[in-house]
């Protein structure tokens, strides 16, 4: 698949998350930048990994969520975690 470690800690964050988090809230999360994130959140998407979403109360507030692929993808990565 071959993600690089921004992309992993993206996943891996998302992964272990119990609801969607907004764009900020998982760049603090990964010590990221926003505008850095988007271009990870968007190379994830487009893997399948991944998930934004509108925000109905912001609409400046994207969740990120991921989706049943990534969480396989994770699952075969770490099946002891």
């Amino acid at each position: 698949v071959g993600l690089n470690i921004t992309q992993f800690n993206v996943l891996s964050v998302l992964h272990r998350a119990e609801e969607p988090l907004t764009m900020g809230e998982l760049a603090q999360a990964v010590t990221i930048r926003s505008a850095n994130l988007t271009a990870v959140a968007d190379s994830l998407a487009a893997k399948g990994f991944v998930k934004r979403s509108l925000n109905p109360g912001d609409r400046r507030s994207f969740p990120v969520t991921v989706t049943p692929e990534g969480d396989r993808f994770m699952a075969g990565f770490l099946p002891d975690h």
